[in-house]
């Protein structure tokens, strides 16, 4: 089977290819998103948002960029697993939820979350991974 992979626009191949995975590889009509975090590209130097809401839309435009790369939209996620930091909060949660539904239709898409040590930046709040359905007949 033929694999594409994809990179986000804020986070270039040369950054994020030194870690040694892809951030979102294609399989037939199947897109496999890594866990993204908010990481960005700013003026040279990797940045990271600070709260846990500015982090989840920072997240939320990398799978925008990657879903697009590929072909599809937001609308073709079908799984999301978010991973949290162990002492994340019950109102940051909520702040991530909300900032990760203004993505997406209500009800469109199974999710799991979960609290976990992260690889990354110490000031990384959460992950989040997500596979998508990019085409066939089941799409429409």
């Amino acid at each position: 089977m033929t694999r594409q992979v994809y990179y986000p626009k804020r986070l270039p191949e040369a950054v994020a290819g030194q870690v040694g995975f892809a951030p979102a590889v294609r399989a037939g009509d199947w897109l496999f998103v890594s866990g993204l975090s908010g990481v960005f590209v700013e003026a040279d130097k990797l940045a990271i948002p600070e709260t846990a809401a500015a982090q989840a839309t920072s997240i939320l435009v990398h799978l925008r960029d990657l879903l697009e790369a590929a072909g599809g939209s937001l609308d073709d996620v079908v799984d999301l697993t978010i991973l949290l930091r162990p002492d994340v909060t019950d109102a940051q949660v909520m702040e991530i939820g909300k900032a990760l539904g203004a993505g997406f239709k209500p009800k469109s898409h199974a999710d799991t979350w979960l609290r976990t040590a992260l690889v990354g930046p110490p000031q990384q709040i959460l992950q989040v991974k997500a596979v998508a359905h990019l085409g066939g007949p089941e799409a429409e």
